[in-house]
């Protein structure tokens, strides 16, 4: 019986009539199976005394056909191989059907019932079989029915087939191909560029960058192309030529402003560009002005540059801007062998002097700085050492002045020490770093009364200190920075005791002339040529003395005032400050003030 089997299963491979299958049975023997195609095939049984044709065990088995390759079917629990237990679709290539088995989907070719696996196109919808296990993909595998295959990620409905186009999953937006893969990089859709994170997030509202551009996205998640301002996250970017891409380490001009635009596409603010240009915080670049920054002072110039290390003049002043272009402010400057300092605004000083410390130092109109050299300064001669220091030369009236009261309140005192009716004259002036100096020392006059308690009539020179309250004269004004008359002849001093007017100096043009007795100014030459009266008797009480004056000499005793050399006086009004003291005592005297 066995050569009977054998030999009709030969015959019917010789002939066509079937395919044969080499079967793994479940001891691991493979066998031959012939098929019919046209329905269920059930493997042929032999009697207890035969040798018979192996059975097809039920579930899934691979078989290898005549063509030598093998291939997996379900089999039936009655045997059968399954051409599917679901509606078959024709395709291109072939007619397939749904099998599930256990609440799996796999989809096999009807021709013979083989399943197929990988990507797989059924009714218009795409399916993906995993090769090992050829189940069917499903969204139910996953939260959000992803799955990683070959390199890229897939989502699949629930029902198995892939999504594809846009996908709403987790609060974010994601894109998939036709053959549904997603894309993690950008795409073009419909005419417009979105933008994705590397695990397949849309971007939105924000900045994003491909390859050395950058760009814009929209809420939608659509590149923004409408050229000009776009705000992010507080930074503002410019979008340029309606192409959407930003403009990175650029200028523009806008609204007459010059912004730029640094690499990373931010619109520069606070902030200096290549050290050389700097922005406003609402990103307008400086220009034609004063600038501080972090408690520096810098100038930029019409064109918004940095000013060069150097010299600038600015409104009248001269300023120096040093390395980085950073202002020189309470400091020294050496430039071309000259010493220079500069305020703590940035000026230079120039003309003037400088106590620091615990020196002097003065600076020429150029504004160089003195130095080992003697000068005239406001009629006075200074002495300069090597290092600009001022040298102070100490007198008998330098020394006197330091050790009076009166020098803790005035800054300039003249001396009028007395001896009988001469006297020695002496101007002296306190300097910034409290250096008393000698402006001047000269003989003089006093009262042909010597000095004492003065009153109208003993011509004697009043005792004791006193300020100025006018200066004027016959001649014009010689420099002195107070205010100064030039007389004409309607200029008097009262002395008439029973005058209205008694000790004041008037003029006709403006007063009634009410008196008899009188001091007419221009007729009393040359004494008073230079003047500069007293506050004696400020309150003008009668007969207490009037017309107290120091003024210059007529080589003779006064009728109480101080006379001194002409050219003396005009130093002593070149010199004489707001604020002056005259003293007037003996040698002895004068110590005590």
């Amino acid at each position: 019986m066995k050569r009977k089997v054998l030999a009709a299963l030969l015959c019917g491979v010789l002939l066509g009539a079937a395919p044969v299958y080499a079967a793994e049975n479940q001891s691991g023997e493979t066998v031959s199976v012939s098929e019919d195609v046209s329905s269920d095939v059930s493997p042929e049984k032999g009697s207890e005394n035969e040798t018979p044709v192996v059975a097809l065990t039920s579930g899934f088995q691979w078989i290898t056909g005549s063509d030598g390759q093998a291939k997996l079917y379900y089999v039936t629990a009655g045997g059968s191989i399954s051409r599917g237990n679901h509606t078959a679709y024709t395709r291109a290539e072939d007619t397939v059907s749904w099998l599930v088995v256990d609440g799996k989907w796999y989809l096999v070719d009807v021709s013979d019932g083989h399943l197929l696996s990988g990507w797989q196109t059924v009714d218009r919808n795409l399916y993906y079989f995993n090769p090992d296990t050829y189940a069917m993909e499903t969204g139910n595998q996953t939260r959000g029915g992803w799955a990683m295959i070959d390199g890229q990620w897939y989502s699949f409905r629930s029902w198995g087939g892939a999504r594809k186009g846009w996908y709403f999953y987790d609060n974010c937006w994601y894109y998939l191909y036709a053959d549904g893969h997603m894309e993690n990089i950008s795409a073009t859709v419909n005419g417009k560029t979105y933008f994705f994170r590397s695990w397949g997030g849309m971007y939105a509202n924000a900045v994003v960058s491909s390859g050395d551009a950058r760009y814009y996205v929209q809420a939608d998640g659509s590149v923004c192309t409408k050229t000009g301002w776009i705000k992010d996250k507080n930074k503002w970017y410019w979008i340029k030529d309606g192409s959407g891409r930003l403009a990175q380490n650029e200028w523009i001009t806008y609204d007459n402003n010059r912004y730029y635009l640094k690499a990373d596409g931010t619109m520069a603010s606070s902030e200096w560009i290549d050290d050389t240009w700097y922005f406003k915080s609402w990103g307008g670049m400086y220009k034609g002005g004063w600038l501080k920054v972090d408690g520096v002072w810098y100038y930029l110039n019409e064109d918004g540059t940095k000013h060069a290390d150097g010299w600038l003049y600015y409104l009248n002043n001269w300023y120096y801007l040093k390395d980085g272009g950073r202002m020189a402010a309470n400091e020294w400057i050496k430039h071309d062998n000259n010493w220079y300092y500069f305020k703590s605004w940035g000026g230079m000083y120039h003309d003037e002097w400088l106590v620091k410390g615990g020196s002097s130092y003065y600076f020429r109109s150029w504004g160089g700085m003195y130095s080992s050299t003697t000068v005239t300064i406001g009629g006075r001669q200074y002495t300069f050492d090597e290092n600009g220091h001022k040298i102070s030369v100490q007198s008998e009236w330098t020394k006197l002045a330091s050790g009076l009261k009166a020098a803790k309140t005035h800054n300039q005192l003249i001396f009028v020490s007395a001896d009988g009716t001469s006297a020695t004259v002496a101007m002296v002036t306190k300097d910034a770093d409290g250096t008393w100096n000698e402006d001047l020392c000269t003989s003089g006059y006093v009262g042909s009364g010597g000095v004492g308690e003065t009153t109208e009539w003993n011509r004697k020179t009043p005792r004791g200190q006193f300020s100025f309250t006018y200066a004027f004269g016959i001649l014009p004004n010689p420099g002195t920075e107070l205010s100064y008359t030039q007389v004409d002849d309607t200029y008097y001093w009262v002395d008439d005791v029973n005058s209205r007017y008694y000790n004041q100096f008037v003029t006709t043009k403006t007063t009634l002339k009410a008196w008899n007795s009188a001091e007419h100014i221009i007729e009393i030459e040359p004494a008073y040529h230079y003047v500069l009266s007293l506050d004696y008797n400020p309150s003008c009480t009668p007969g207490v003395g009037s017309a107290i004056f120091l003024h210059c000499s007529a080589n003779r005793p006064t009728g109480g005032c101080i006379s001194v050399p002409e050219d003396q006086m005009i130093t002593i009004l070149k010199n004489v400050q707001p604020g002056c003291q005259i003293i007037i005592d003996s040698e002895n005297g004068l110590k005590n003030y």
